[in-house]
């Protein structure tokens, strides 16, 4: 058996006002990883794209420092 599984997520941890989100980022992280390992001796990838920050008008409502950042950093 072989096979591939790719998740769409992104980096969005650790922001103020956002604890809801960057929970539910962490669990769908936890769970590639975890049917990664438990798939890897069947064959199967599980893997996971981040893209970076697309601007939009709702992304500019964050501000510049906060919505371009990396989570947890500053620019």
């Amino acid at each position: 058996m072989a096979g591939r599984i790719c998740q769409w997520t992104d980096n969005g941890f650790g922001r103020k006002g956002w604890s809801h989100y960057s929970a539910s980022k962490a669990g769908q992280l936890g769970f590639l990883r975890g049917t990664a390992l438990e798939l890897a001796p069947l064959g199967i990838t599980d893997d996971a794209v981040l893209p970076g920050n697309v601007r939009t008008e709702g992304l500019d409502a964050l501000g510049e420092v906060d919505a371009l950042a990396p989570a947890g950093g500053t620019l």
